[in-house]
């Protein structure tokens, strides 16, 4: 079974696995599903993390990450809804479009590239997700 195959059977039993009623045995099976393709990404991040020995320390690197996300300004958002081809932007709405439904602020980018039918429909999904405009009725 090559690495694609056995990923691709493991994502699909994560899937049904998050999906049936929780027991300790599905836990212990999510968790080393999910520790085999975490484990290498955390480690890696980990390796490029540097170690911050005081509270001194951890409020500058917040503050210079702070500046420096302001400087960046939104390039990610831009770059979608300005320069994304229709293949880019049909990838990430592809991607996307399931987390985009329960998180609904994820397509506010995308929303000036769609058709204007489309538009409609995306902007009743946001309508619908932030309650409209009612706080008690907004998912979470």
């Amino acid at each position: 079974m090559s690495a694609t195959r056995a990923t691709q059977a493991s994502l699909q039993r994560l899937f049904k696995l998050n999906r049936s009623v929780p027991s300790a045995a599905r836990y212990r099976e999510i968790e080393a599903i999910e520790a085999g393709w975490l484990e290498p990404i955390l480690a890696q991040q980990a390796a490029l993390t540097p170690q911050l020995s005081s509270a001194t320390e951890i409020a500058h690197v917040i503050e210079k990450s702070i500046a420096d996300g302001d400087s960046d300004g939104r390039s990610s958002a831009d770059f979608l809804a300005n320069d994304a081809t229709r293949e880019q932007f049909r990838a990430v709405v592809a991607d996307y479009a399931v987390d985009g439904l329960t998180e609904a602020q994820n397509f506010f980018p995308a929303i000036p590239r769609l058709p204007i039918r489309a538009q409609m429909a995306v902007m009743r999904v946001l309508i619908d997700e932030f309650g409209c405009g009612n706080l008690q009725r907004a998912h979470s």
